[in-house]
């Protein structure tokens, strides 16, 4: 059963991600996304779609933390790239992002699947998965499987990646 240490999150806290941003001077840009208002942040580990929506929208970029960050003042979002891939790496990029007052973050990456009807490279929005790693166990208590943010978040998303021409019904 994880957590293997029972009530480590009680532990004093060395530093949060407020602390770790100013020490590496890149709060100045907690105040561009408090500024332009943004709420939400989409993480992507795909390096090409990265470059496809940089080809296609021509985002602001800025930088916080490892990796890239493209802000669309517009629609008041950050997408977050080229980061690392792993669960460990991607919770240090949340806790980052909700310092800076993110409220809504979606991932898109790749999956297995248990559907046999889906073929390889075909679009999905998750509605539940499996939890088999062991920083979500951090965040949300044991259970099997965890569920994604609210329709209206789902909605936010769809509406977005169909503004980048991806075929998302």
């Amino acid at each position: 059963m994880l957590p293997l240490f029972k009530n480590k999150h009680q532990s004093r806290r060395i530093a949060d991600a407020k602390q770790i941003l100013s020490h590496f001077g890149l709060d100045k840009n907690i105040e561009i996304i408090k500024r332009e208002r943004v709420k939400t942040a989409i993480l992507i580990f795909s390096n090409s779609l990265k470059e496809e929506i940089v080809k296609r929208l021509n985002p602001k970029q800025i930088k916080i933390g490892s990796g890239d960050t493209l802000l669309f003042s517009k629609s008041h979002i950050i997408i977050r790239s080229g980061f690392g891939i792993g669960a460990p790496i991607t919770a240090i990029v949340v806790e980052e992002l909700i310092t800076m007052g993110i409220e809504r973050i979606f991932i898109v990456g790749t999956a297995g699947t248990l559907d046999p009807t889906l073929k390889i490279g075909e679009y999905v929005i998750c509605t539940g998965a499996y939890r088999d790693e062991g920083t979500s166990y951090h965040y949300y208590p044991p259970t099997p499987t965890l569920m994604p943010a609210p329709k209206k978040g789902i909605r936010e998303l769809k509406r977005f990646l169909r503004h980048l021409v991806l075929n998302i019904p």
